[in-house]
């Protein structure tokens, strides 16, 4: 993907962009940040070599990730809460709509 110049000379693979999920291998020769052009959303989460790490505002709308130096796997994954607070309350609407059609039947006896 990239490589920075002169003693920071960090290069960045993107192995898989997918809708949602990104995952990218980044070798970093010191301590640094990982900025993806993508725009900042609530929803995404990030892990550093399978552990959760804080996704940062960067450049005011762009995501990035601290990463210390060395080789690492960083993977973006896009879950929002209220994607699962909606299908909760769908699954409970939809489970109170059952109850209510079994009691209409039974009443009906």
């Amino acid at each position: 993907m990239g490589t920075a110049e002169g003693e920071w000379a960090a290069e960045v693979s993107l192995t898989h962009y997918g809708l949602n999920e990104v995952r990218l291998t980044a070798e970093m020769p010191r301590a640094g940040f990982v900025v993806l052009s993508d725009t900042f959303y609530a929803g995404w989460q990030a892990t550093v070599d399978g552990e959760r790490v804080p996704i940062y505002r960067a450049n005011s709308i762009m995501r990035g990730v601290a990463l210390p130096a060395g080789v690492h796997e960083v993977v973006f994954t896009f879950r929002p809460l209220d994607f699962y607070a909606g299908a909760a309350v769908s699954g409970l609407a939809l489970l109170l709509c059952l109850a209510g059609l079994v009691w209409s039947v039974r009443s009906k006896k």
